[in-house]
């Protein structure tokens, strides 16, 4: 018995992203990698047979966010909105001083996952050519604050001081 609800037997694919920034969307993403991670440590007591007695709540991260996007849609749209961005933000010809939240939704029927990225801001932006007939490509890597995918988190978010 499969125990995932298909409609018309499609899975999930690269045909079934949408992608926004700052709630513009954008269809000249190529490829995206993103991961958060709760660093926590086992604690050990006294016990004689050497099992831990529990770990910490831990500190959470989002450990890596890249993106490529398409060189033209670098240079006629990400790049004019994220100097808007850094503008309102008090950081007038920057496109790294600005952050921004980041939505990736991935749909097929009624089967549908939203990953919302908050608090993103590009720290590093590379550039390369080949010769040939290729597209040009920007690879960004970008900072966030965190992930809630389909509104849960890995960390605890109720968790009181």
């Amino acid at each position: 018995m499969d125990d995932l609800v298909r409609w018309n037997n499609l899975v999930l694919s690269a045909k079934s992203c949408a992608f926004a920034i700052a709630g513009i969307p954008y269809v000249g993403i190529l490829a995206l990698d993103y991961e958060d991670q709760l660093d926590a440590e086992l604690v050990h007591g006294a016990n004689k047979d050497g099992s831990p007695i529990g770990y910490t709540s831990g500190e959470y991260s989002v450990s890596s966010f890249t993106m490529q996007v398409l060189k033209d849609v670098w240079i006629a749209r990400l790049l004019p909105q994220l100097a808007l961005l850094s503008l309102a933000a008090g950081a007038p010809g920057s496109y790294g001083g600005c952050t921004f939240p980041f939505t990736a939704q991935y749909q097929e029927g009624p089967l549908v996952g939203t990953d919302l990225i908050t608090g993103c801001r590009v720290v590093k932006a590379k550039d390369s050519y080949a010769q040939g007939a290729g597209k040009l490509v920007m690879d960004v890597s970008l900072m966030a604050l965190t992930i809630r995918r389909n509104g849960l988190t890995l960390y605890n978010p109720l968790r009181l001081p």
